[in-house]
């Protein structure tokens, strides 16, 4: 079956052919009887989706899709008011904690010789004899 003739067979159902493809038509039809059938198939849907029922959404949807929406931007709302009130719960704390850790760094710097984050964090540089040294690593532990 040729794709020009299906399409051809697909128009004559939903407008009128003009002469010469009217004949094209009748012509394909005698000759294909894959195309009869297809043909008969397609009578077969058109007068099934005919006889179906229309399907309809139930009344008020509109409305019902609405205050969904509606009900869902309100607990967005909720939440991000829940958001706001932990900042300006714990906001205090947290500038506490800053200025806390901020002297911790500044307590290591001006104790330590090491100028550097290692010395500010408290943590004294590791040569190579130290790790390899066994005393030195159970000191560790």
């Amino acid at each position: 079956m040729n794709k020009k003739i299906i399409k051809l067979l697909y128009k004559s159902f939903d407008a009128p052919l003009s002469e010469n493809e009217k004949e094209v038509l009748a012509k394909a039809l005698k000759e294909s009887e894959g195309l009869r059938r297809e043909k008969e198939k397609i009578i077969a849907m058109r007068e099934k989706l005919a006889s179906a029922p229309a399907a309809s959404f139930k009344p008020f949807f509109a409305e019902r899709v609405l205050n969904r929406i509606r009900g869902q931007n309100n607990s967005m709302g909720e939440r991000a008011s829940i958001f706001d009130s932990l900042v300006a719960a714990f906001k205090p704390m947290a500038i506490a904690a800053m200025i806390l850790l901020i002297s911790i760094l500044f307590y290591n710097l001006k104790t330590t010789e090491n100028y550097t984050l290692a010395g500010a964090l408290g943590k004294e540089p590791v040569s190579l004899e130290q790790v390899v040294d066994p005393v030195y690593v159970l000191e560790l532990e």
